[in-house]
């Protein structure tokens, strides 16, 4: 095979803001940086019986590894294919991917958070129509059932989340506490144990902003039997006395000093106050045990995670986040896609899945991976990764999607800024989206 040239790929513009979200945030938050919109290609033209695949994605170097190892298989595998990789930073890939749309320029296959899902459907591949029912039926169910959209699965997960108490063992045994509580009594308890028996600033820490509703607030919100939407979209049901119970939960441990803000903690990050003692409990998925291993060795021989807390009677439940492999209806390569799509996700990201920055999507794979072996796996993942028996719900709200979650992350902003209540906050968001956005 050809060696690798790298060559810059001339992007349009983008025409309108978007937002990434979730894993995808996560993946490339400085912990990787991201290649700005470089592409590598085998320097083949595409002519005569070659066939060029583009792939587009976004990912720190332990993913970049893992895209160019299944690249480079693949083109082994198949020698009338090259492959173009476009590397680009998650805060410009949906702007850049809407406007390539635009233009008909998008590549063959390309990540996808989502929350986008809804605004490409009619141009992405049904890919559950198109690959072997093995292969579909080895993913997790309740993960699958988080990326359909009007019961449709257009798009194949390649790893997911779900937000888990990150906390510092000992400050959590200093409070009189050998593992986190996971009911929400037993949790609050713990929170004001460790307020009143360490020197933490606050026992548990969120952002400013409102991607707290992640963190905090959706899991409680699943496990309490809520939901923002009806599963066919068709009304928002944020206003339920589910949903508030769940909010007016985050709002009473926030108005007791039980949480503290990022501008009111003072830190540079979440894992830099738990690292300096700050805080005692961050929450995140499996990359936060990974990057702590990384930055601050010290703080992960003493790291703890738990489940989020049920509500007495309740179930856990949690949120299911991450990305997505999509393929253009419009590639001109559909069939050598779906094969690399199905390449990617066989074996090709078994480095990456063991990283622990996310988790396996296929029950196969966990097999093979150390970290969440059953027996001696690391407890650190393995409690994360337990989640996936729980109720997952996913961030797919229909085609209004982005403007649902403007309008409840601002609600929700308001009420961590302590300027609106939980059921005011929640009633007006569900007004607005049934009133103003589902009926534009």
């Amino acid at each position: 095979m050809a060696e690798r040239t790298y060559y810059r790929r001339r992007l349009v513009q983008a025409m309108a803001a978007a937002s990434v979200s979730g894993l995808a945030g996560c993946s490339g938050d400085g912990q990787g940086d991201g290649d700005d919109g470089e592409t590598e290609s085998d320097g083949q033209s595409g002519n005569g019986d070659t066939q060029v695949l583009q792939f587009a994605a976004w990912g720190p170097e332990v993913e970049r590894e893992a895209h160019n190892s299944a690249l480079d298989s693949f083109e082994q595998e198949r020698e009338d294919i090259t492959t173009e990789y476009v590397n680009i930073p998650p805060e410009e890939f949906h702007d850049r991917l809407r406007t390539q749309f635009s233009a008909g320029e998008e590549p063959d296959t390309f990540y996808m958070e989502p929350s986008f899902i809804p605004a490409f459907s009619d141009r992405l591949v049904v890919q559950e129509e198109e690959h072997p029912d093995d292969f579909v039926n080895d993913f997790y169910d309740n993960v699958i059932q988080g990326y359909r959209f009007n019961d449709t699965l257009y798009n194949m997960p390649f790893t997911w989340a779900v937000t888990a108490p990150v906390y510092d063992k000992e400050l959590l045994s200093m409070a009189g506490y050998e593992e986190m509580p996971t009911s929400w009594s037993g949790f609050r308890e713990a929170l004001v144990a460790i307020n009143e028996q360490t020197d933490v600033d606050y026992p548990l820490y969120q952002p400013d902003d409102a991607s707290s509703v992640v963190n905090i607030w959706h899991p409680l919100l699943v496990s309490n039997g809520g939901q923002v939407m009806t599963d066919d979209g068709s009304e928002c049901v944020v206003g339920s006395d589910e949903a508030v119970e769940a909010l007016e939960y985050v709002q009473d441990l926030r108005e007791n000093d039980l949480i503290g803000l990022l501008s009111e903690v003072g830190a540079q990050s979440d894992m830099g106050a738990l690292n300096e003692g700050q805080v005692a409990i961050i929450t995140g998925g499996a990359w936060l045990p990974t990057f702590i291993e990384q930055d601050y060795p010290e703080l992960f021989e003493r790291l703890g995670t738990s489940r989020p807390p049920k509500p007495s009677g309740g179930e856990f439940g949690n949120m299911v986040f991450a990305a997505s492999v999509g393929i253009s209806s419009n590639s001109e390569v559909k069939g050598a896609a779906l094969e690399f799509v199905r390449h990617m996700l066989d074996d090709a990201f078994i480095p990456y899945y063991e990283s622990g920055i996310g988790l396996p999507v296929r029950e196969s794979h966990r097999e093979q991976i150390d970290l969440y072996n059953e027996d001696d796996g690391d407890s650190r993942w393995k409690n994360i990764f337990q989640i996936k028996n729980d109720t997952l719900r996913g961030f797919i709200w229909g085609e209004h999607t982005p403007e649902i979650k403007d309008t409840l992350y601002s609600q929700i902003e308001g009420v961590m800024q302590g300027q609106i209540e939980a059921r005011d906050a929640l009633e007006t968001t569900q007004e607005q989206v049934n009133d103003e956005i589902l009926d534009s």
